[in-house]
């Protein structure tokens, strides 16, 4: 009976080692795609949110990565509401620097792949 805890314990250690290193897999490449990401954020300022504001029919990539924001916000994704309620609020560029990635809901991540998935397949 020991020696199967034994094997089961070693068994599920090797899984466990398998799984982490997955992970660090992905975490090497997510960690430049975020740093460019935070990089990217820093050169953005109040008067680049307002030219994207005043556009009553943004490009597609706009509108597709301001939609976005608007899921990581929990906001409705109407371009209206977010002209309103997103890309008119003036901290909104700080609340996008506080953003906590680690504690973003796994359902809105599903929303966002789903998302990208349908961008991505849709030939927009």
């Amino acid at each position: 009976m020991v020696e199967a805890e034994t094997n089961d314990i070693n068994l599920q250690s090797e899984k466990i080692f398998i799984m982490k290193g997955e992970a660090d897999i992905i975490l090497k490449e997510a960690f430049p795609i975020l740093n460019n990401a935070i990089e990217q954020l820093d050169k953005l300022n109040r008067s680049d949110i307002s030219e994207i504001k005043a556009n009553n029919n943004p490009h597609v990539l706009v509108k597709f990565a301001v939609e976005c924001v608007a899921i990581y916000l929990e906001e409705k994704t109407e371009w209206d509401h977010i002209k309103k309620f997103i890309l008119g609020d003036a901290a909104l560029l700080n609340r996008l620097k506080n953003l906590k990635c680690e504690l973003i809901p796994q359902t809105t991540k599903d929303k966002i792949k789903k998302k990208c998935f349908f961008y991505i397949f849709s030939g927009i």
